[in-house]
């Protein structure tokens, strides 16, 4: 388990809750998700993204992980959005949560 967020506040919290699992494969980071990709050596099945709302393209993003070559085959990603999103890659399902959209894609 790789879990990863640029805001310190956030990432201090992971390292707490991380204390609350007997799981030793938890790695987490404070990075910018570029620089994560860029050292990450591990493959992985699930992404779960929520960066900063209009902060960051979602098309880009996808791309630099696809491109990273981090996933496994038939991986899932998954955006946490403000704003209904239309990229160019599998849509595999798409639910609307009160003002959140999450969209799931096969790659």
């Amino acid at each position: 388990i790789i879990l990863n967020d640029n805001d310190k506040n956030a990432y201090n919290n992971l390292i707490i809750n991380k204390k609350k699992f007997t799981d030793e494969n938890i790695k987490i980071y404070n990075l910018d998700y570029k620089n994560l990709l860029n050292t990450m050596s591990n493959k992985v099945d699930i992404v779960y993204l929520d960066p900063p709302y209009n902060k960051y393209d979602y098309e880009e993003i996808l791309n630099d992980i696809i491109n990273s070559k981090i996933l496994n085959k038939d991986a899932l990603i998954i955006i946490e959005s403000s704003k209904k999103l239309s990229l160019n890659y599998p849509l595999l399902k798409e639910r609307k949560y009160g003002k959140k959209y999450i969209y799931i894609f096969m790659i």
